[in-house]
Order: C-alpha cells, then structure tokens, then sequence
C-alpha cells in the first residue's frame, strides 16, 4: 500500500510540476519524510535529509521533462546560461550546508521559507491579478543581478529540496509573465538546482544515520525517487491536457492553495 501511494502521489507531483513549475520537490518533502520510517524501519534516521536529498533527485527528472514539454508550446523564455551556471553554484553550496544542519533546523527553515513565501504572494500585489503588460521583458538580461539572484534561488532551493519555483514563480508572475510562463521558466530555472543539488547528496549520507541500505545512496532512496519519477510522467500527460483550460486567476489561486497544504502537511511531519 505504501508503494502504491508513492505512485499515486508521483502521478500528482508531475501534473504540480506542469501546472505550477515545482518540479515536485517541496511538495514531495514532507510525503517523503512521513513515508520513509515506513520503508526503511527504525535502523535508519535522518529521515529529513533522506526525503530533501530524494525530493531532490526527482526534480531532476520532473524539470527536464516538463522543461522540454513546455519549450515544445513555446512557454520558455530566452534564459541566460550564465543564470543558470550561479544557480547550480548556488545549489552546490545549499546542499552541502543541508546536510550540515539538523533535522530539526531544516524542518523549521522549510516551514518559515515556505509561509513567509505564501504571506508574501497574497499580500504584495502582481501575483493574484497579473498586470496587464510585461514590466520587464529583459530581466534575464541584467548581468549585474545574475550572480546574486542565482545564488539565493540555488542555495535555499536545494538546502530545503523545494525546487527554484517557489523563489521564482513569484517573481515573474510581478513582471507581468502569465503563470503558464512563468511555471514554465521556473522548471527550467529548477532544473540546474536539481542536478547540482542531486551530485551533492549522492556523497553525503545523513549524519548519525545508523545501519545502510543498498538502495540508498548517499541521501538519496533510489528505489522511492524511481517510481516517483516514473508515475510523474503519466501525471505531466494529464496536465498537458488541464493546462489550455484554467483560467489564469485561477492557476494563480491554485498555486497559492497547493502552498498551504505542503506547509500544513510539514507541521505534522
């Protein structure tokens, strides 16, 4: 039954992936972290890690095949290489300092990033109603906020295993971007988080973590992240087919309405 959830759920993060660009990742963290003690029995901890590092893995996945879905509509905006390179930087060193800090650290870091990111989307204005025209169709092009803004996103995305989206889809949606393109960009800006993130937590096992398996490696659980990836596929050929139909407030809304369940489901975890 537990295997059967995972794919159920697998199947609901790819169409968030579509939908709302988050690549799975933050919306598989607390899933993970409640569902690991069950696979892997009470010789293992640092289940949080284990669920970051694994959430981690399947954005890579998740991001490369709704990133070329999306480029085939033409959602995909000309994205700097260079903005990329500083997010896998960024990602690299956000994932390095994860493993360094405690669960318990984490748990609170995840919960506080992700509210402060919802209060902030309904209380600006830009996110709920789009303006009507683009404010800044050249944003990728100033290099000068290239190199922080690619730190932060790397670094707190791969640190807590949300994926860019959440940093990102704000963002865009300010400079006037439709959340179709903007969820669209923020796969793709997910993508270099999840791949520098992932070659990170495959050298670094949860600190304390008594006893090993050999379907771990590193902190990643290869045969969860496996099927979650698998199942995301079928998901994103669901989405495919929603996406044309949802009115753009009401992506908007639901983006926001997905945000509240993960930060409720983590409180529990």
């Amino acid at each position: 039954m537990v295997w059967l959830g995972l794919w159920v759920c697998g199947m609901l993060t790819g169409i968030t992936s579509i939908l709302f660009g988050f690549g799975g990742g933050f919306v598989l963290v607390p899933l993970l972290a409640y569902v690991l003690p069950l696979l892997l029995g009470d010789a293992t901890t640092g289940y949080l890690h284990l669920a970051i590092a694994t959430a981690t893995l399947v954005m890579c996945g998740n991001a490369s095949l709704a990133s070329w879905v999306q480029w085939r509509a033409g959602k995909l905006a000309n994205i700097p290489v260079r903005l990329l390179v500083w997010i896998a930087l960024g990602a690299t060193l956000g994932a390095w300092a994860g493993m360094q800090l405690s669960a318990r650290y984490l748990k609170v870091a995840f919960l506080v990033y992700l509210a402060f990111s919802w209060l902030d989307a309904v209380c600006r204005p830009g996110f709920l109603h789009r303006k009507r025209e683009l404010q800044n169709e050249g944003l990728f092009a100033a290099c000068w906020l290239q190199l922080p803004i690619g730190l932060a996103v790397g670094s707190i995305a791969a640190m807590l295993g949300v994926g860019g989206s959440v940093m990102t889809t704000p963002w865009l949606r300010r400079q006037g971007y439709a959340m179709q393109q903007a969820t669209a960009m923020a796969n793709l800006l997910s993508l270099p988080v999840a791949m520098a993130g992932s070659m990170v937590y495959l050298q670094m096992a949860p600190a304390g973590r008594a006893g090993s398996s050999g379907f771990i490696a590193g902190a990643i659980y290869w045969p969860a992240a496996i099927i979650l990836m698998c199942s995301a596929g079928l998901g994103m050929q669901v989405a495919i087919r929603l996406l044309p139909r949802l009115p753009d407030k009401w992506h908007a809304y639901g983006y926001l309405g997905l945000l509240g369940v993960v930060i409720l489901a983590m409180v529990f975890v």
